[in-house]
C-alpha cells in the first residue's frame, strides 16, 4: 500500500506473527522498541519521517496484522484529535483489525470492522492520496473483505 522506497525494510520482521487465540506471543520487546521512535506528534506532511508509521505498513505487508495494529495505535495517539491523521490513522488500524478477523474466518467481525474502516476512509475525506498511501486502493481492499458468509 505505501509507496515503494519507505526505508522501513531496514527493520527486521517479528520471528512470528500474533495471531489472538492460537497460543502465538507477540514479540512486545521488539515492538516497543520501534513505537519508542513514534515523532511526538503525527503529521501528513511528515510522513516520510515517521518510522513507526512506515513500519506497520512494512508489517501489513507482510500479514503481521495484529504488529502493524499496535505500531500503529502508537501513531494514532500522537495525532491531533478530530484531524485527518487521526481519522486517517483510526482508519488502518481498523484495516489491519479487518485483516486479522478475515485470515482467522472470523467474518462477521470482519464485515464489521470494513464498515467502520469505510465510515472512516470514505465520504471524499481525503485526497486519493495521503500519508504516502492510496486511499482508494486501501477502500477497494477493504471491500473485497466483505464476506456474504456473514450476511
Amino acid at each position: 500500500m505505501l509507496n515503494q522506497g519507505s526505508g522501513a525494510d531496514v527493520f527486521r520482521l517479528p520471528a512470528t506473527r500474533h495471531i489472538p487465540g492460537t497460543g502465538s506471543k507477540p514479540d512486545k520487546h521488539y515492538l516497543e522498541q520501534i513505537i519508542s521512535l513514534v515523532p511526538d506528534k503525527t503529521q501528513a506532511n511528515l510522513w516520510q519521517d515517521n518510522v513507526p508509521y512506515r513500519y506497520g505498513w512494512w508489517l501489513f505487508q507482510h500479514s503481521y496484522f495484529w504488529e502493524a495494529h499496535e505500531v500503529w495505535e502508537a501513531v494514532w495517539w500522537r495525532a491531533t484529535p478530530q484531524s485527518l491523521e487521526r481519522h486517517f490513522m483510526q482508519g488502518i488500524i481498523q484495516l489491519s483489525n479487518a485483516s486479522l478477523k478475515h485470515k482467522q474466518n472470523h467474518y462477521r467481525a470482519c464485515n464489521r470492522i470494513v464498515s467502520a474502516a469505510l465510515e472512516l476512509l470514505g465520504e471524499g475525506r481525503f485526497k486519493s492520496a495521503f500519508m504516502g498511501v492510496d486511499v482508494r486502493a486501501i477502500c477497494t481492499l477493504l471491500c473485497s473483505m466483505i464476506s456474504s458468509d456473514a450476511l
